[in-house]
């Protein structure tokens, strides 16, 4: 398998291409969405590793602007879905219940052939040929806004090289995991395709939860700018 390129189609929200190395974008669009920052999908990557080409790397980013207190839901499943055109297989992320002062999550990850990973955030936690990393990272999306919004308004192109990157600076919450392709078809070939995509699913609650506590600011035209904090707190276990 070491010479022979795998093809690789990702989809996120509702775009759905194919090409070596696929990036998708979904940034606080739907209004439900919205409401639903730890379960907001932002961006599906999906690669060989350049250093193994037998590792397939899937990385999620999730929570647009996420700072150093905001936390993934312990009631989302994160899920990678990968499809081989014959059978279709999950890589399944889910995080424990932050600590009162929402410190010490943990993450941990399921996949085919009883793979599994799990340890502390902010670290890479293997297992065999599976290994993830989940935490705070630079949004790694470039895009110009201000460009967009005079493309949209004067139906006029007004991109330019190299632009201006609205997300730099800002952060995501991203599960990145790594595996032996091989997980995913019993013989690989040049002519061997492989769909991924990802859907978060929320398991309990309505999305008010830790994640979202941390400082935020609207940008949408008409508020651009208008920030407020939110704080979360947990009920205690036998509170009301």
């Amino acid at each position: 398998m070491k010479d022979l390129p795998l093809k690789l189609g990702v989809a996120a929200a509702m775009m759905l291409t194919a090409s070596a190395n696929i990036y998708a974008a979904d940034h606080l669009d739907a209004p439900a969405v919205v409401t639903d920052p730890s379960a907001d999908i932002n961006d599906v990557y999906v690669f060989v590793n350049p250093q193994d080409a037998d590792e397939l790397i899937l990385a999620m980013t999730v929570n647009p602007i996420a700072n150093e207190a905001t936390r993934f839901s312990d009631a989302v499943q994160y899920r990678f879905r990968v499809s081989n055109a014959e059978i279709t297989s999950t890589i399944t992320c889910t995080f424990s219940r932050p600590d009162s002062m929402f410190l010490n999550q943990t993450v941990s990850c399921t996949a085919a052939g009883n793979r599994s990973a799990s340890g502390a955030l902010n670290e890479v936690n293997s297992n065999g040929d599976f290994r993830v990393f989940a935490g705070l990272r630079d949004d790694p999306f470039f895009f110009d806004l201000a460009a967009f919004n005079q493309t949209v308004a004067t139906a006029t192109p007004a991109f330019s090289t190299p632009g201006v990157d609205f997300f730099a600076g800002l952060n995501t919450l991203a599960i990145v995991v790594g595996i032996d392709s091989r997980a995913f078809a019993t013989t690989i070939s040049e002519n061997q395709n492989l769909q991924v995509w990802a859907d978060t699913v929320r398991t309990d609650g309505g999305g008010i939860n830790s994640g979202i506590t941390g400082t935020w600011f609207g940008l949408e035209p008409e508020q651009n700018g208008h920030g407020f904090d939110i704080q979360v707190l947990d009920r205690p276990e036998n509170g009301p």
